[in-house]
């Protein structure tokens, strides 16, 4: 699997996000497309119906709970997971070409704003409600990748979310070992690809 763009778009309530969304959900869908979203939210919610078996598991203290049918699966958890880890669990259900986060906060999420909100951290563009071909160019353009920190690993095409411990250890022992090879200096940045031999 390849990795998926990620694309967040904040802002205010009522300004039209979930209207922008869904026509560049329908636009990218007409170009073949895998999309995906991610809604963050401040508020509390639960999407289970009370009285029900997988409430009742959750009730008793089941976490996470998930329910499967022939038809859909729903993973709940009270757990609050950072985007970046909903990114990588996303990532591996199933192969997607890109994840639009609706509301995204996390610094490290290229981020679309909408409107006269406070800008956030990584905010590629601000656009007015319905601008929705300036969102589509810059699905098409850019790179849109997560990088959380100095080292973004990607393991059979997937991203593997990395905590700063084992990303600082990763980044100084490679950049050691190519810092020791002849006529290698100033090292701002370094690209790795491995194969398993057949």
């Amino acid at each position: 699997m390849s990795t998926p763009k990620v694309l967040g778009i904040y802002g205010f309530s009522n300004t039209g996000k979930t209207t922008i969304i869904l026509d560049v959900i329908k636009r990218l869908q007409t170009n073949a497309l895998k999309v995906a979203v991610i809604k963050c939210s401040s508020q509390s919610f639960d999407i289970d119906t009370p009285k029900k078996d997988t409430w009742q598991h959750q009730k008793v203290g089941a976490d996470p709970v998930l329910f499967c049918s022939p038809h859909q699966t729903l993973l709940q958890t009270t757990t609050s997971l950072p985007e970046d880890q909903a990114v990588a669990i996303l990532s591996q259900i199933t192969p997607l070409d890109i994840i639009i986060i609706e509301g995204s906060i996390h610094p490290a999420v290229p981020k679309i704003r909408i409107g006269s909100i406070p800008k956030r951290k990584n905010t590629l563009a601000t656009i007015e409600h319905n601008d929705i071909n300036t969102i589509l160019q810059i699905i098409n353009k850019e790179k849109l990748i997560i990088n959380t920190n100095n080292m973004i690993l990607i393991v059979n095409g997937l991203p593997i979310s990395l905590s700063e411990f084992p990303s600082q250890i990763i980044e100084k022992t490679v950049l050691g070992m190519l810092s020791s090879l002849h006529g290698v200096t100033d090292i701002e940045s370094f690209h790795f690809s491995y194969q398993k031999p057949q």
